[in-house]
């Protein structure tokens, strides 16, 4: 099958780690580094996405790389920060019935490494990343 003819609920994680908007960047931070991903979706209590924050947010949050902090003094800092405050609120978002194409061409246009799959009703049910496209186009497996 050719991969551009896939849709998105073919290819798209339905395991993903998330955040609250209450929750602090340093726990956004290690679930980064543990997960090893890029992008953490924020979702209120029912599921619906309100936002996302990336690793790049979270560059852009801590200036603390330039201030030169110590770790302990970086984490203190990254602790005293909501995701609310940096998470980003318009988030591209595609359907699951959605073509790969579409997804590819959405995530190339707007310079974003995912994109997050929702229900009509915006209840986050997955999430397509860069490697979910190259994997679906090399026939490549996790």
């Amino acid at each position: 099958m050719d991969p551009a003819a896939k849709s998105a609920s073919e290819v798209m994680r339905t395991e993903f780690a998330s955040l609250r908007e209450g929750d602090r960047l340093d726990l956004a931070e290690q679930v980064m580094k543990l997960g090893r991903v890029r992008h953490l979706p924020v979702l209120d209590p029912e599921g619906r996405l309100v936002g996302i924050v990336s690793n790049r947010d979270l560059l852009e949050a801590s200036l603390t790389s330039v201030l030169a902090f110590d770790p302990e003094q970086r984490r203190g800092f990254l602790h005293s920060v909501d995701v609310s405050e940096v998470m980003t609120r318009d988030v591209e978002v595609i359907t699951g019935d959605a073509p790969l194409a579409a997804a590819a061409s959405r995530m190339i246009n707007h310079k974003i490494g995912c994109l997050p799959v929702v229900r009509e009703d915006g209840v986050m049910v997955g999430l397509v990343t860069e490697t979910d496209l190259l994997a679906a186009a090399y026939g490549a497996s996790d």
